[in-house]
C-alpha cells in the first residue's frame, strides 16, 4: 500500500496547484473553497481570505461573532459567497464524491429565478410603522463535475470518450496538457535551459490544445478525436482538464491524465 502520509502540510499539498478547491493552511490559493463556515478569527480559513488567496466560498453560515474576514472581503467584493443549505451542502458533497451528477432537494423547489423583493414591516405598541425593502435576485450556481473518468491509455490518433457527472448542463472545454520533463528552480518546475540542466529533474505540464463539448445534466459522454488541430497527439502522457461553464458562471475543474501510445 502507498504511504500516504506526509511530514508537514506544505510537504501533502505540494502538488496542488493555484485554482484547485480545498482548503488549508498554505501558501496556496483556491479558486473555490467549501467549508461549513466562512471562517473564525484570523487562524485557520481565516487566514487564507485574508491573505486574498481565495475567490470564491461555498457554506452553509458565512456570518458569526468572529467572522470580521470574511464580512469585510464579501462587503467589499473582494470575495464571492455561493450560500448552501447546511444538509444540501452534505449531500453535495457526498454526491460529487460518489461521481452523482445530480440530486433533488425539496429546499427552494419552486423558487423563480431572477430579482425578488422583499418587504418587511415593523409595527410598536404605539401603531406607528417602520418599512424596510429589500431586493435580491435568485441566480443559479455554476455547474459543478462530480466526477470525470475514462481509458488510462489509448493509442495515437484513436477517439477516447470520457464519462462526466455534471450537476448542471454546461458547455465543459477540456484542456490538454502534454507532461514534459523540467528543472526545479527556486521552488518551480520550468523549461530545461543550458543554465538549469544540472538541476533536480521535475515533471512540468505544458499547454498542447483544447476542445469543448455541450453536455446535458447527469452522467454523461464526452468524446475526444485524439487530434488536436487536425494533428495526432503524440506518443507521452497528458493531462486533460474539465472546466465547466453554464448559465451561473465557471465551476472548478476537475483533471486526469492519459497516455498516448505508438
Amino acid at each position: 500500500m502507498i504511504n500516504k502520509i506526509a511530514a508537514t502540510v506544505a510537504d501533502a499539498l505540494a502538488g496542488v496547484k493555484d485554482g484547485a478547491t480545498g482548503t488549508s493552511d498554505s501558501v496556496i490559493s483556491f479558486n473555490t473553497v467549501v467549508n461549513n463556515n466562512a471562517g473564525n478569527g484570523e487562524a485557520g480559513l481565516a487566514a487564507l481570505l485574508k491573505a486574498g488567496r481565495v475567490r470564491k466560498i461555498i457554506c452553509s453560515f458565512p456570518r458569526q461573532a468572529d467572522s470580521q474576514v470574511f464580512d469585510g472581503l464579501y462587503r467589499s467584493g473582494k470575495l464571492e459567497l455561493e450560500l448552501v443549505p447546511q444538509g444540501n451542502l452534505a449531500e453535495r458533497i457526498r454526491a460529487a464524491g460518489a461521481g452523482i451528477g445530480a440530486f433533488f432537494t425539496p429546499t427552494g423547489y419552486g423558487t423563480e429565478l431572477g430579482p425578488h423583493t422583499l418587504t418587511a414591516t415593523a409595527t410598536d405598541n404605539a401603531g406607528l410603522q417602520s418599512t424596510s425593502t429589500l431586493t435580491y435576485t435568485v441566480v443559479l450556481p455554476p455547474p459543478t463535475v462530480g466526477s470525470f473518468t475514462g481509458p488510462k491509455s489509448a493509442k495515437s490518433g484513436k477517439a477516447v470518450t470520457f464519462t462526466l457527472a455534471l450537476d448542471l448542463a454546461a458547455t465543459v472545454k477540456f484542456t490538454v496538457e502534454r507532461q514534459e520533463t523540467g528543472r526545479k528552480v527556486k521552488g518551480a518546475c520550468v523549461k530545461e535551459t543550458r543554465k538549469n540542466r544540472k538541476a533536480k529533474s521535475c515533471k512540468r505540464f505544458v499547454a498542447a490544445g483544447s476542445f469543448t463539448s455541450t453536455l446535458a445534466a447527469g452522467t454523461v459522454k464526452a468524446k475526444f478525436s485524439g487530434k488536436l488541430k487536425g494533428r495526432k497527439l503524440a506518443a507521452g502522457t497528458y493531462r486533460l482538464t474539465a472546466t465547466p461553464t453554464g448559465v451561473g458562471g465557471t465551476g472548478a475543474s476537475r483533471s486526469r491524465t492519459l497516455t498516448i501510445k505508438r
